[in-house]
């Protein structure tokens, strides 16, 4: 299986550290944090917030940000995204 989200690279269902598609989701959450934040970027949560019966789509938010000096708050801003799973 792969899955996708859109703008980023597709993940496949053969790597160690994804078992199924929410594990795929805090992955697409990480990249977009680094996108948004470079290095430092972080996922403070993933959720999953709804399905389709339909096709094999889920729709997550999550929280990404950075931390800045010891202490200090977590920064960030919340992102939505559907991950979808292509059968190969």
């Amino acid at each position: 299986m792969t899955y996708i989200c859109e703008d980023f690279q597709n993940i496949r269902h053969t790597r160690q550290d994804v078992d199924d598609i929410d594990d795929a989701a805090v992955i697409f959450a990480g990249r977009m944090a680094r996108r948004d934040y470079g290095r430092s970027g972080l996922v403070a949560h993933c959720n999953r917030e709804g399905w389709s019966e339909d096709l094999p789509s889920v729709h997550y938010s999550a929280f990404v940000g950075f931390t800045g000096e010891p202490g200090q708050m977590f920064c960030g801003h919340s992102v939505a995204f559907t991950v979808v799973q292509a059968v190969t």
